[in-house]
């Protein structure tokens, strides 16, 4: 997704829900960053947000970018904190498993985390077997192990924890009225970010969700959510949506 085509301030504002580590030169919120943009990055995970306070220490100190370690409350902010489900990697129980040794798995897994216990575990079904993982991670045991390796990875290393929510409407400051790109990556609650989104208070020119985990319920309630508020879709593959204001914000 190019940065080019949106119209900006001198310091234009990044607000991202579900930030992950920023690992990936692919993400537009990296580019941003490094051009210099304002950034807001929510991020529930602990450790996720202890990487990227790190990544961006320079820029935190100079109050260019604001690491928020929590997830979003619902629309009407009645919650202050959620349970988060996610896979264990670091665990040490089913070290040595055929069926679950956290060492086997593939990195994708470490991003991994939702509050439905059942988006993160309906992921497992695609791992009953997985040759090419399986054997690679033989290797680098050096033992043997089965094609099914990965067939309880999920099930048998899910942990879960407690993290706080913070409404959006107040996580913006009152003098905030401008956001150059909203990126929202929330594992399937998309849809449930952008109706907690102040779009009457805060002007917006354009929002990337990702679209591939939403029921198809969420992804017409996220379609009329937009163009409600003005939004056209630019285009849309399986992991981005992205949509631009047809006013100018300035």
């Amino acid at each position: 997704m190019s940065l080019h085509a949106l119209p900006l301030e001198a310091r234009p504002l990044l607000v991202q829900v579900g930030a992950n580590e920023h690992v990936s030169h692919h993400d537009p919120a990296v580019g941003a960053i490094a051009r210099g943009w304002r950034a807001v990055l929510l991020e529930p995970m602990p450790a996720f947000a202890a990487t990227l306070k790190l990544k961006y220490a320079t820029e935190i100190a100079s109050r260019g970018v604001r690491v928020v370690d929590a997830a979003v409350c619902d629309s009407k902010c009645r919650d202050t904190t959620r349970t988060v489900y996610y896979f264990d990697h670091n665990g040490t129980r089913n070290l040595g498993s055929n069926s679950s040794d956290p060492r086997c798995a593939p990195s994708w897994l470490n991003e991994l985390s939702s509050f439905s216990r059942h988006h993160v575990l309906s992921h497992q079904a695609r791992m009953r077997v997985a040759p090419k993982v399986c054997t690679a991670c033989a290797a680098k045991l050096r033992r043997p192990l089965p094609m099914s390796c990965l067939s309880r990875i999920l099930l048998d290393n899910l942990a879960q924890s407690t993290v706080r929510c913070m409404c959006l409407q107040q996580l913006l400051s009152k003098h905030e009225r401008y956001v150059a790109l909203l990126m929202i990556d929330a594992q399937g609650h998309d849809a449930q970010i952008l109706a907690a989104f102040p779009f009457d208070r805060v002007a917006v020119d354009r929002v990337v969700y990702e679209p591939s985990l939403l029921s198809r319920a969420d992804q017409e309630m996220a379609r009329r959510l937009l163009a409600k508020h003005g939004f056209v879709r630019l285009g849309e593959d399986w992991s981005m949506s992205v949509w631009q204001h047809v006013g100018q914000h300035v």
